[in-house]
């Protein structure tokens, strides 16, 4: 696959999974999922797009435990019962935290 189809196809799949706020789980797991894909893409792996959200949904769930993502169950063929016991995916695209907490900078250490 040429690079420019692999960019389209990467932004058409990241449609359905919904923007974040700046430095959010959300972002992390756009960001995540972006970079999975397109090692997948360029590596001619052209597997179903649920398996790059499943790995990114796991690294971004490691950094916010109780981050729940916003993306289309629909498209990327990831139900909620196939996630990790307390975390999940949502139709109607929200964000949990447990009280208390703020979303953390990413790769910065206090």
């Amino acid at each position: 696959m040429a690079k420019d189809e692999i960019s389209t196809r990467i932004l058409h799949e990241m449609e359905h999974i919904e923007l974040g706020d700046r430095h959010s789980p959300q972002t992390l797991l756009r960001m995540l999922y972006g970079a999975l894909r397109r090692k997948q893409l360029e590596a001619n792996i052209d597997s179903h797009p649920g398996v790059s959200l499943r790995k990114a949904l796991a690294r971004t769930q490691r950094e916010y435990p109780y981050f729940v993502a916003d993306f289309d169950t629909a498209f990327f063929g990831v139900a909620a019962t196939t996630l990790s016991a307390g975390h999940g995916a949502s139709d109607a695209f929200r964000v949990a935290r447990e009280p208390g907490l703020r979303p953390r900078r990413i790769g910065v250490t206090a």
